[in-house]
């Protein structure tokens, strides 16, 4: 019921395909790319920048903790079954303050304050704090994109995710006002949203839907090429 896996997949075991989607691109990517795609030495100074950037700074009293419980209120709030549209821009423009937060550079004039780790001595305790840094990026590339599908690209509710509004169309007699709803505009339904970070900025782009492409396979053909690693051939 996360609303993340369109109109006609909506329960449990769209999450579980979404997973195992996620493990066969990762295989995928180590099996026909088995190098480096950029300078290694490079990749690791950045990293440690980064890593110092976010280390050095001064916090506000707060630790990862906090700002991870933020972060997933505001996921629970935003982007579940049941999103409040009048919300929605207040929400995606929190989000991404607390991102930003943890990329802002010191400058000469003021030093920014942010959830810094410069008082950290256990290593788990860095780790976590890293992963909430780019938890944080995450949920606001989400929120952002369900904000500019549902209202600015004027979709509506869809699938499993009902979107509120007090001018919209009453659900139930039996709900009162608060449940009124955008209903789906289904001049959309050939269209889906990719969203993809680039240069600073995410963008938001309407593509059609891909049709389901035809396939002569069963299971113990699949598993036996899978097995084989050559379910990473190239196709013919």
């Amino acid at each position: 019921v996360a609303g993340t896996h369109g109109i006609t997949r909506p329960g449990g075991s769209a999450l579980n395909a979404g997973q195992v989607a996620g493990f066969r691109i990762a295989e995928y990517i180590a099996a026909k790319n088995r190098g480096w795609t950029l300078d290694r030495s490079a990749a690791i100074d950045q990293a440690k920048a980064d890593i110092r950037r976010l280390c050095d700074r001064e916090p506000e009293g707060n630790d990862w903790r906090s700002w991870r419980k933020e972060i997933q209120a505001r996921m629970s709030d935003f982007a579940g079954p049941i999103v409040d549209a009048k919300s929605l821009e207040a929400a995606s423009l929190q989000a991404w303050q607390l991102s930003d937060m943890f990329y802002v550079h010191n400058s000469t004039e003021k030093k920014h304050r942010s959830p810094g780790c410069d008082a950290i001595r256990n290593p788990v305790e860095w780790a976590e704090s890293l992963r909430t840094r780019f938890m944080a990026f995450a949920a606001a590339v989400y929120i952002d994109a369900i904000l500019h599908f549902a209202v600015r690209g004027k979709t509506g509710s869809r699938g499993s995710r009902l979107l509120l509004d007090p001018a919209g169309m009453p659900l139930h007699p039996a709900l009162g006002e608060r449940f009124r709803y955008v209903p789906e505009n289904t001049e959309k339904r050939s269209f889906i949203q990719s969203t993809t970070p680039a240069h600073g900025a995410i963008r938001h782009e309407e593509m059609p839907r891909r049709p389901i492409p035809p396939a002569d396979a069963w299971f113990e053909s699949a598993w036996h090429a899978y097995r084989n690693g050559k379910i990473f051939d190239d196709a013919p």
